[in-house]
């Protein structure tokens, strides 16, 4: 007789039997997985239950590696919300993202400091020292500091806030629920669900601080296109042009993006590699075999209005890539095989394009020499051309052009010199702060030139707001007249890797090169 709610078994084989088929209702595993247990006999019951647990176990690891499927995009450092609006702040950003940097902790002291005065009797944590910045009149942002109380939208608590060092404290992107979110909240989704957008606003309805990586942060800068056309004859040539991305005097750039597009020659490939074979920026080859798949028109006078262009690269972000003197050097190599329906007599033909966000350089407090960046004085029968050389970096060389006209200054004796304004050659704590090289159309004249002196410093101890950049002289009177005759001097200097502030404006190094003819 079988009492409710129990189950009677004539054997120990028939036990197995139910379990076996409760294993599979329970994990899923295929009976291949259980049937290690069905050789167990009758007088060993306890070697059937650990067999079972240790097939259970397996059984609940396939399935959990069944579940976890392939990787996400946010796994992989990239956007990872399915069809949300795309957000550049949420790229590397992601909890699953191998590489993310979850604290970069900058000086937040939790204990006592000794000898710091009886005021001040413990540290103060990091954010005390911060204020977040503002999208001033144009856009309303979240403010860590200082804080504002609000009741968070639909109850959804705001974007969190990181601390990330010395670039001070940084708002994380809100991603949206998980699918183990969704199991957990009774299966509700809410609004982030369908667009994660909506979840970076607060109650007062200012958007999530964007961070350097987007657009939205650029407020106060404009953006700015610059172009190049270049272009190349016969078959397999190599075309070059240089786009000057911004005047590094007095502008400033962010987010530089480039895009090249060809014009429709012979790139319909039909039977041969037809393609440019490669686009090389500033050294760095970019790209690789593009092939419009595009055939020109072959009538003759052909010319580049309004033809479309085919694009070879799109928003290639070139930050890293743009000189120190804010030029951008293009190379690109045609095929052999192209040679057809030239556009203006040229099988290759096409434009590059960098878009960039660009805002002017704040005027400083520094005095430094005006001096344009070429220009000629001619007092009585004397003749002068000056021009300037400068870079920005510890350790950087520069170089600059003198042009002159050498039917004024025939029969002339020439003559070269080369001032550079005090940065920072002061050569403090033992610092090798100095030019380690000045050269005059490649040979070198000067070596290990020691200017001396740090304005900022001596402001400091005068107690003085001004920052006088004195000159110094590092060749006076080189003779040049036989360098005359193609009518351009050229003149390049380095700095030694210490050589880190104070400087003119954003120059370290920042000279001035006069050519005078009598």
């Amino acid at each position: 007789m079988e009492l409710p709610g129990t189950r009677l078994f004539s054997s120990t084989a028939d036990r197995q039997g139910e379990l076996d088929v409760d294993m599979q209702k329970i994990t899923g595993a295929s009976p291949s997985l259980l049937q290690g247990a069905t050789s167990i006999s009758s007088t060993s019951g306890n070697v059937y239950e650990h067999h079972v647990g240790e097939q259970q176990s397996r059984s609940t690891k396939l399935k959990r590696h069944a579940l976890r499927g392939p990787r996400s995009a946010g796994w992989f450092g990239e956007f990872s919300n399915s069809e949300s609006t795309y957000d550049p702040d949420a790229v590397n950003d992601h909890p699953s993202f191998p590489d993310k940097t979850l604290q970069e902790p900058g000086f937040s002291p939790e204990f006592p400091l000794s000898g710091v005065g009886s005021d001040f009797d413990s540290g103060r944590p990091a954010e005390w020292f911060v204020e977040s910045p503002s999208g001033g009149a144009k856009h309303a942002w979240q403010t860590e500091y200082p804080p504002f109380e609000d009741d968070h939208p639909a109850g959804q608590p705001n974007p969190p806030w990181k601390n990330s060092g010395s670039n001070g404290f940084r708002q994380q992107y809100k991603f949206a629920q998980t699918l183990e979110d969704i199991a957990n909240d009774a299966y509700v989704k809410n609004s982030q669900w369908f667009d994660s957008s909506v979840g970076q606003y607060d109650a007062f309805g200012r958007a999530r601080e964007p961070s350097p990586k987007s657009d939205r942060y650029y407020v106060d800068w404009t953006p700015q296109t610059r172009s190049v056309n270049f272009s190349c004859g016969p078959p397999g040539c190599t075309a070059n042009a240089t786009l000057q991305v911004y005047n590094l005097v007095s502008e400033e750039v962010a987010k530089c993006k480039l895009s090249i597009g060809v014009h429709a020659t012979d790139f319909d490939d039909d039977f041969s590699r037809e393609v440019v074979e490669h686009l090389t920026v500033n050294g760095v080859r970019i790209n690789t075999m593009c092939n419009p798949r595009a055939k020109g028109d072959c009538s003759a006078g052909t010319s580049t209005t309004n033809l479309t262009l085919f694009p070879c690269v799109s928003d290639y972000h070139i930050d890293n890539l743009v000189t120190t003197s804010g030029a951008l050097h293009l190379t690109g190599k045609l095929s052999p095989m192209v040679d057809e329906c030239p556009v203006n007599g040229n099988l290759l033909s096409g434009r590059a394009t960098v878009t960039c966000f660009v805002r002017q350089l704040m005027p400083t407090t520094t005095l430094m020499p005006t001096v344009n960046a070429r220009s000629m004085s001619t007092v009585g029968s004397s003749y002068t051309q000056t021009s300037v050389l400068h870079c920005q970096s510890p350790g950087c060389d520069a170089t600059a052009h003198v042009k002159v006209d050498p039917t004024a200054v025939a029969g002339k004796k020439c003559s070269l010199s080369f001032t550079v304004s005090q940065t920072d050659f002061d050569g403090n704590e033992g610092s090798v702060e100095e030019l380690e090289w000045v050269k005059v159309e490649g040979m070198t004249v000067r070596e290990h030139v020691k200017p001396g002196g740090n304005p900022c410093q001596a402001a400091a101890r005068n107690r003085s707001a001004a920052i006088v950049h004195d000159t110094f002289s590092v060749i006076n009177g080189h003779n040049v007249t036989a360098n005359m005759s193609d009518g351009l001097i050229e003149v390049s200097a380095k700095l030694s890797n210490m050589v880190d502030e104070c400087g003119v404006g954003s120059f370290l190094l920042y000279g001035i090169v006069n050519v005078t003819c009598a």
